[in-house]
């Protein structure tokens, strides 16, 4: 075989490789944007087409891949989401009804096998991308419908139940919230892609526009809290560990001087929102959730039956307030001790792994700033805990990627951003171009 014919099939492979990769990565976008359930409120057979959907991400799972790709090792290493997926299998056994955990259980157990088969085929920012573009397309479906379709995308004033948010845009989907959720992630992620993959100013100007305008017409005060916290994080991560560390110990200081001295944070959040101190009623709602959880403790409901516990939030309070409006009060009211226990080891883990400098490089704080803004939604939102909103999709994945890519131990890279902050793609110290 000649030299030229050897480049020419050298060539083809690589050409082969980069379209099977191309097509990998739209395959994967069009399935991570069908798992953000778009205009799921119009049919209630959603579930069933994300288990049907899993046939294509199935036989990633059975691929042969290296020793710490492989989708069992995934699983140990990233123990506290399958932990949480574990417990709310397990819940099955106890819930008030079977049938609706099973049911609600089928997305759960569709988004973390996702999420499996993305990090044992694809890199972080393959990952990255995918998310990203999914993303774009729902952002952009969601105005363009409450601009053509407003009976769709808007909130109106006939609406049986939200009608007290008549004017606030929804765009795909049921609630304001859940389209401020999607618009947040996408801002941050805009910054974060723009740092990594070079985007063109015209696309990055369009693509903060669109996010911004989401989350002014949205309205959802925790999207705007969410932004401004993942960023701040995301600002205190690319400092160098010395830094950084002084960076959590000033934040500790000042928030115990402002208790101390008698500071309420909550009141100044909220009258900055716009918002009253009880956060919209919630407050009052989350101290009878409180009770709930009290009188299904320790062992919960079963997850996916709280909506099983609506016709008393209703009879309490007002249609408006059909669940616990609190995402950490849902887990625990779902899946008692157990689920307590889960979210702790989950927040615990992301804690630990920033502090300790696992999770300096670009991918990963871009990963981290929207997990930051998860966080801060199930605050307030019940939406960061179940297999059906967009935060959660996002979450699971990205919490998988941390947890089983983050390194045992922190590297200390050069490069023009600081000794400890590269993009895995970056060269490391002593390699030759």
């Amino acid at each position: 075989m000649t030299v030229n014919n050897i480049y020419n099939n050298k060539a083809a492979i690589d050409k082969e490789t980069i379209q099977v990769k191309k097509w990998t990565l739209i395959g994967f976008t069009i399935l991570v944007f069908f798992y953000f359930r778009p205009f799921a409120s119009f049919t209630s057979n959603y579930v069933w087409l994300q288990i049907f959907l899993s046939i294509f991400w199935i036989p990633t799972l059975f691929h042969r891949f290296d020793a710490g790709r492989r989708p069992w090792h995934l699983v140990l290493k990233g123990w506290p989401v399958a932990l949480f997926c574990g417990v709310s299998i397990l819940s099955a056994a106890w819930a008030i009804d079977v049938y609706q955990t099973m049911r609600s259980l089928l997305p759960l157990i569709a988004v973390y096998g996702l999420s499996l088969a993305l990090w044992a085929r694809l890199d972080e920012q393959d990952i990255l991308k995918i998310t990203y573009n999914a993303l774009t397309i729902t952002l952009f479906i969601s105005i363009a419908v409450a601009l053509v379709i407003p009976r769709i995308g808007v909130h109106q004033s006939s609406d049986a139940i939200q009608w007290v948010h008549a004017g606030k845009w929804r765009g795909v989907f049921a609630h304001k919230n859940a389209f401020g959720q999607l618009a947040a992630i996408h801002f941050i992620m805009t910054l974060s892609m723009r740092e990594m993959f070079a985007l063109k100013r015209i696309y990055y100007l369009l693509m903060i526009a669109s996010a911004s305008l989401g989350l002014l017409m949205a309205g959802s005060a925790s999207a705007l809290v969410a932004v401004a916290m993942g960023l701040a994080v995301a600002a205190g991560m690319r400092l160098r560990r010395p830094a950084r560390l002084a960076f959590i110990g000033g934040a500790a200081i000042v928030a115990i001087s402002a208790a101390i001295a008698g500071f309420d944070p909550l009141q100044m959040v909220a009258s900055t929102l716009g918002r009253d101190v009880t956060l919209t009623g919630r407050t009052e709602a989350w101290n009878f959730v409180l009770e709930a959880v009290k009188a299904y403790w320790p062992l919960g409901v079963g997850f996916g039956n709280q909506s099983l516990l609506t016709d008393s939030f209703t009879a309490h309070f007002s249609a408006a307030f059909m669940d616990a409006h609190s995402g950490y009060l849902d887990a625990a009211l779902g899946l008692g001790i157990f689920g307590f226990v889960a979210v702790a080891a989950i927040l615990w883990r992301i804690i630990w792994l920033a502090v300790q400098g696992h999770l300096q490089t670009k991918e990963r704080v871009a990963m981290m700033s929207v997990l930051v803004a998860w966080c801060i939604f199930a605050i307030t939102e019940v939406a960061p805990f179940r297999p059906e909103s967009v935060s959660f999709v996002c979450a699971t994945i990205f919490l998988t990627g941390i947890f089983t890519r983050a390194r045992t131990k922190p590297v200390h890279p050069i490069t023009a951003t600081g000794p400890e902050f590269r993009s895995d793609y970056s060269l490391k110290a002593g390699e030759k171009t």
